[in-house]
């Protein structure tokens, strides 16, 4: 693998070649990106469902690309959001923030903005290598003899459309078998599209056992930061411990390329627990839920008893 480590001041969240793959999931929505001065709020709006009548409401497109302060404060860059989706019939908005770019408490007392601390991310220090596997659970010394004995090999390269195509199989069977929700069930569309416009900035790994694969995982490179993105796995043979295997090799690569952090994320109970076993590194995660015009989301919503948001999109 040939990969080079440059610094993003904002990164490839915010790349508009990524935007405007994820903004692809949002099979209603199209692809805003708010700004005011330097600040950047990307947005998908979207049409509001029927029975609600005329208006739109708005998400953060998939992953990380949540608001970015810049220089502003958070209090001038809300007052102008705020106005523009007044203008422009935006009844409410969900808002996730990047864990490693920006903390959501910066946003909090702001008027229709209530923020949620949503758990911390992990995030593995890269900086020393043998630092690092010191920090692993011995649980992840033992899966990886696991692995080696199983005959377990791991391969890096960046992402091609040769190579995708194995993980979008694998990540197919892993949605179905999890009985995903139907927005995880991403198309081969945009897989492709990431391939054609940011395959330089995705790195896959493959756990092949008998030249078979049974684990794999896409990590984006971002400058001196890296996130573990996408990862699917043949439960056949979940007993060889590939996806441990994955990780500490991604890492490994990720330290020999001059990365200084590794964003695993967080996740339901399970997954979060697997991927705590690799450090103590934290970040914390924060989401927003935006009402912009009180009285018709009231109207909406008169009668729902439901945690989610929008109340008017609970399934």
């Amino acid at each position: 693998m040939t990969a080079t480590v440059t610094h993003v001041s904002s990164g490839v969240h915010y790349a508009e070649s990524y935007l405007q793959a994820v903004a692809t999931l949002e099979r209603h929505g199209c692809l805003h990106q708010f700004r005011h001065g330097d600040a950047v709020v990307p947005l998908i709006i979207r049409p509001l469902p029927k029975d609600c009548a005329a208006g739109f409401d708005a998400i953060t497109p998939y992953d990380f690309s949540g608001p970015l302060l810049g220089s502003e404060s958070p209090h001038d860059v809300w007052d102008a959001l705020r106005a523009w989706a007044a203008e422009k019939g935006i009844v409410t908005a969900f808002l996730r923030f990047h864990p490693l770019l920006a903390d959501g408490r910066d946003w909090r007392g702001l008027p229709g903005l209530e923020i949620i601390e949503a758990g911390d991310h992990v995030v593995i220090d890269l900086a020393d290598r043998s630092t690092m596997l010191d920090s692993f659970k011995r649980t992840v010394r033992r899966d990886l003899k696991v692995a080696h004995r199983a005959g377990v090999r791991c391969d890096l390269e960046p992402i091609n459309a040769n190579n995708i195509e194995t993980f979008a199989t694998l990540y197919d069977a892993t949605m179905a078998r999890h009985d995903a929700d139907d927005f995880y069930r991403f198309p081969r569309s945009f897989f492709y599209r990431l391939v054609e416009s940011l395959g330089d900035s995705f790195m896959m790994a493959t756990a092949t056992m008998s030249g078979r694969t049974v684990a794999t995982s896409l990590t984006m490179l971002d400058g001196f930061r890296a996130h573990y993105y996408l990862s699917a796995l043949d439960y056949e043979h979940r007993a060889a411990c590939s996806t441990n295997m994955l990780v500490v090799e991604t890492a490994s690569r990720l330290h020999e390329l001059g990365v200084q952090r590794y964003h695993l994320g967080g996740g339901a109970t399970t997954l979060r627990a697997f991927k705590e076993r690799f450090g103590p590194g934290r970040a914390p995660f924060f989401l927003g839920r935006a009402i912009f015009d009180t009285d018709r989301y009231a109207a909406m919503t008169l009668g729902l008893t439901t945690e989610f948001f929008p109340a008017y999109r609970a399934k």
